[in-house]
């Protein structure tokens, strides 16, 4: 027994595939032609935020260690703490910074090779 609703459903997916064919078409009139990013000096900005993250983590974990030890009157412990508690903050940031620029440098790099 034949499917009365087969033909049918045949044309529907042609109808779909038509019409994402189209709306393909239409978003990359939209888009406009792909452009190529700068990447004269990606590296040399990628280097300088991992270097600032590093720093500001520094600063802000020593400037509240020496403001929790001028409170509490024990100079050289909170700073200590606070500072290595930076390192280890900004340390992660720039490990993060790393893994996103190398996933975003990977999407490329896989669309070409594939």
């Amino acid at each position: 027994m034949a499917d009365p609703h087969g033909k049918a459903r045949e044309t529907d997916t042609q109808a779909f595939d038509a019409l994402a064919d189209k709306i393909a078409v239409a978003r990359k009139k939209l888009e406009g032609p792909e452009s190529k990013p700068d990447t004269k000096y990606k590296t040399l900005t990628l280097a300088w935020q991992m270097i600032l993250e590093l720093v500001v983590g520094v600063v802000i974990g020593g400037v509240i260690g020496y403001a929790l030890d001028w409170a509490f009157g024990t100079l050289p412990l909170f700073l200590i703490l606070f500072m290595g508690f930076g390192v280890a903050a900004g340390v992660k940031a720039m490990l993060i910074t790393a893994r996103n620029f190398a996933e975003k440098d990977a999407a490329p790099r896989a669309a070409t090779e594939g």
